[in-house]
């Protein structure tokens, strides 16, 4: 089975704090710290997804178990171009997944080509398949904390599953 993560990443990601005020990212029991970090350990397609103008971490800025997310190239999703971005990312995702369907496992960077776990995935037109991807783009568009940013993702989501 294809499995791809998400990794949505804000400008305030890496300083985010726990409820001591501690940094997130430096507990080893923090569930994205443990998500993202088992999944670059299990060789699981990550893609970063920087929000709301955020850049890419470098190395030095990440856990060890995060390191390898640095390497990666990572899509844009903003406000005033959600729709074209969203696409964008869901051609990423579904490249992957078919990639993955016809056993091509090619090397890890950019989005068009990291490994991926080989095997049997859905099928593009699968409406399962098609609700997690709206799910996903649901998190991320509730993941914009700028008001006005979040108004506009929300209704492009509503668009996208009306059609």
């Amino acid at each position: 089975m294809c499995a791809v993560l998400l990794a949505v990443i804000s400008p305030d990601w890496l300083l985010a704090a726990d409820e001591r005020g501690g940094r997130r990212l430096d507990d080893p029991d923090d569930l994205v710290l443990l998500e993202i970090g088992t999944a670059l350990a299990r060789e699981v397609r990550v893609i970063p997804v920087l929000v709301e103008g955020a850049v890419m971490p470098r190395r030095g800025d990440l856990p060890e178990s995060l390191a390898g997310l640095a390497r990666r190239n990572a899509l844009r999703v903003r406000h005033e171009s959600f729709r074209d971005d969203a696409g964008r990312l869901v051609a990423a995702i579904e490249r992957v997944l078919a990639s993955a369907a016809v056993g091509d496992a090619r090397p890890a960077g950019d989005v068009s080509g990291a490994v991926v776990k080989v095997g049997p995935g859905p099928a593009p037109n699968d409406l399962t398949w098609a609700a997690g991807l709206l799910d996903d783009a649901e998190r991320i568009a509730n993941s914009i904390t700028n008001k006005h940013a979040k108004a506009p993702a929300l209704s492009g989501i509503a668009r996208a599953l009306a059609a």
